[in-house]
């Protein structure tokens, strides 16, 4: 539970600092630099809080066989289509490929005739 209050009390944290922002109009450039400072750490402490929030529930609550094959699959997804991409590669070197040796197969038996 302390987790989730840390979030909480960071996310609280972040909305007073840009209520100043937004609100204090008759800020000076020092003040304006103080929020703007203490806005930019409550943001790096909720990323923090949430990334620890998030390894609790990761250790806590376990993957259902659909979850598992999901993740499984996105991984994966760089091989099917390198596999396509080879493929299609492969097809078009085939057809340039293919006339040369057609044509070479038609002079073979001169060439060796001749030599």
């Amino acid at each position: 539970m302390k987790r989730v209050s840390a979030v909480l009390e960071d996310g609280r944290e972040i909305k007073a600092i840009t209520k100043e922002l937004v609100n204090g109009t008759n800020l000076s450039e020092a003040d304006y630099a103080k929020l703007e400072t203490a806005l930019e750490a409550a943001q790096n402490k909720i990323t923090e809080s949430d990334r620890n929030l998030i390894r609790l529930s990761n250790a806590l609550i376990e993957d259902e066989w659909g979850s598992i094959f999901s993740q499984l699959m996105q991984g994966n997804l760089l091989t099917p289509m390198s596999q396509s991409t080879n493929v299609f590669a492969n097809l078009y070197n085939l057809g340039l490929v293919l006339p040369v040796n057609f044509v070479a197969g038609l002079t073979t038996p001169a060439v060796k005739a001749l030599g």
